[in-house]
């Protein structure tokens, strides 16, 4: 009996006879015989499309994946673009004090009197540092600062000679004015003066 596979079609066995068919000629071609020299019989095997269909499927998910990821990799690719493009991944730079500020001083302690002066600040972290220049103090003329800063929350100590005037007080969000109240040590040239203060960018 010979098996010839015949892809596509339905599985349908047929059988064939062989007439006078040698054994060497039937050895040859995969037969089967009785006797050597009887009918000799041959089977031929038809395939349905069916049988493939499994194949075929399987063909049909892997280029659906195929596409799937293409899919996913352009729409990535067309929304990292688009936050570059409105700055989403750029990285803000943080709001210091850096720069100059005029500054003015109203005393409570001394009938509502009143100074003003620039400072030059600088501010690394949270840390303030820099050079107060007054324009009518009566205790000193320039003076030097130190202090810091902390969300919107400041800290400053200026020193006038061998006395400190401590400053504290707010920022508003955009680092564009401060404000807050004053005090100074008791004795000395600034006697335990204190008021509120106001500065600007």
């Amino acid at each position: 009996m010979t098996f010839v596979v015949t892809p596509f079609r339905t599985p349908v066995v047929k059988l064939h006879h062989y007439r006078q068919v040698n054994n060497m000629h039937a050895r040859h071609r995969g037969a089967l015989s009785r006797d050597g020299d009887g009918p000799i019989l041959a089977a031929t095997i038809y395939l349905k499309q069916d049988d493939c269909h499994s194949e075929t499927i399987a063909q049909r998910s892997f280029v659906a994946q195929k596409r799937m990821r293409y899919v996913q990799s352009a729409a990535l690719s067309i929304l990292l673009l688009t936050l570059l493009a409105c700055g989403s991944l750029s990285v803000p730079t943080p709001q210091t004090v850096n720069g100059t500020w005029n500054f003015e001083l109203t005393s409570s302690a001394i009938g509502g009197s009143s100074y003003t002066g620039s400072a030059h600040l600088n501010q690394i972290g949270n840390d303030v540092t820099g050079t107060v220049t007054f324009t009518n103090a009566p205790c000193a003329a320039s003076g030097s600062l130190t202090g810091t800063v902390s969300g919107l929350d400041v800290s400053f100590q200026i020193k006038e000679g061998s006395q400190v005037v401590t400053l504290i007080g707010t920022i508003n969000s955009v680092y564009s004015s401060m404000s807050g109240t004053y005090t100074g040590p008791p004795g000395g040239c600034l006697n335990g003066d204190h008021g509120s203060w106001a500065a600007g960018g």
